[in-house]
């Protein structure tokens, strides 16, 4: 976001008085024009959630000890970090992220519906084929179809050889039914 982390940055001597500091005034403002309270007067590195005009942030006051190492405290940073950038941050990515799971979800939807149809539309063209082949339909029309509905995938292609294979039957069995009948009158004539 546009607004700055960094809020104000306070530095207190040991009685409380500001030594340096950058936004004094936005710290005053955000503190309640309190820079320095018992808030300030910790041990150790102490972090504050505060709210100032609808806007949160952190409050992070650490203490500073003396030169080398000495326990002796010297004073305080006061550091005020805004959060209304990370809140910004967090709507934008919420929003992207929301997005792209429409969208991801679309292209599922859409390759969901794209794979039913190319399933679908050969099994339709099979079932229309072997209903067809049920009810004795053996033509190249029936064997097309299948061909063409099925887009050349395996099932299709052996329904295709199996009505080739039946006609082929069919036929052989009309040329032993018309030579059984020239044999059953020849024999008829014969006697």
């Amino acid at each position: 976001g546009s607004e700055q982390a960094v809020a104000y940055l306070l530095v207190f001597d040991k009685g409380g008085t500001v030594l340096t500091g950058a936004n004094e005034l936005v710290a005053q403002s955000m503190l309640k024009g309190v820079a320095f309270d018992q808030d300030v007067r910790v041990n150790v590195p102490t972090v504050f959630s505060k709210e100032y005009d609808s806007i949160k942030f952190y409050d992070i006051v650490v203490p500073v000890q003396g030169k080398n190492g000495l326990s002796e405290q010297t004073g305080w940073v006061r550091l005020g970090i805004s959060l209304k950038g990370v809140d910004e941050e967090i709507r934008e990515w919420f929003g992207k992220m929301l997005l792209m799971i429409v969208v991801l979800t679309g292209l599922g939807v859409w390759g969901a519906l794209l794979l039913t149809r190319t399933i679908e539309t050969p099994l339709e063209a099979i079932s229309a084929a072997a209903q067809r082949i049920a009810r004795g339909d053996l033509s190249e029309k029936t064997q097309q179809d299948v061909q063409t509905g099925t887009g050349g995938i395996v099932v299709g292609e052996r329904l295709s050889q199996m009505i080739l294979g039946l006609r082929a039957i069919v036929q052989r069995l009309q040329e032993d039914l018309v030579q059984v009948g020239g044999t059953l009158q020849g024999l008829m004539e014969a006697t």
